[in-house]
């Protein structure tokens, strides 16, 4: 899954799965699968944790704690196959800067900022850059925040703050603030 061709995120599974007859399949048939997960996401309700990939009946091999967590570091999803059921481990994305970011993470900051900026872009024609159109932004941002998190996606956000910009006067500035809700993906 890439996102943009320049943002450098990368979903990575490393484990060939097996299919439903036991014949081993293509790498890439695993990361398919969980693409397709991902693209079906419609709320923050939900976590790839631990989510089962549909069509597959095993792994080829199995991978210890160890080889794990060094996956993850690398920014790669590692699967487990239980009972016959191929399931996430960790869902991660790989980051420009190296090492990984957590996928639910990054779609939830995504999902908030194409929303946050699809609300106030909305409100742009027409207006002036004055402080009542500025409270208005920052009110619409509020609406969009507060929609974010019941929907699962955010723990909690600040007020939003929109002022106007230092050198442009036809522009200003929308700064928000929010926590992700985060999932699970082990219990010790």
């Amino acid at each position: 899954w890439v996102e943009k061709p320049a943002c450098g995120r990368l979903l990575v599974t490393a484990q060939a799965a097996l299919g439903e007859g036991g014949e081993a399949l293509p790498q890439a048939a695993a990361a398919a699968a969980l693409a397709g997960k991902v693209a079906r996401l419609t709320s923050g309700e939900e976590s790839l944790n631990g989510a089962a990939l549909n069509g597959f009946s095993g792994l080829e091999g199995s991978l210890t704690e160890e080889e794990i967590d060094e996956l993850v570091r690398a920014g790669i999803t590692p699967l487990e196959a239980l009972d016959g059921t191929v399931r996430v481990v960790r869902a991660v994305v790989t980051q420009k800067e190296g090492g990984f970011c957590e996928l639910f993470t990054r779609l939830a900051i995504d999902q908030t900022m194409a929303a946050v900026r699809s609300a106030l872009k909305a409100l742009l024609p027409g207006r002036k850059n004055t402080a009542a159109s500025r409270a208005a932004l920052a009110a619409q941002a509020a609406v969009v925040l507060e929609r974010q998190r019941r929907a699962g996606w955010l723990e909690s956000f600040e007020a939003p703050q929109v002022f106007a910009h230092e050198t442009d006067t036809a522009m200003c500035v929308a700064q928000v603030s929010f926590t992700v809700a985060q999932g699970l993906n082990r219990i010790l």
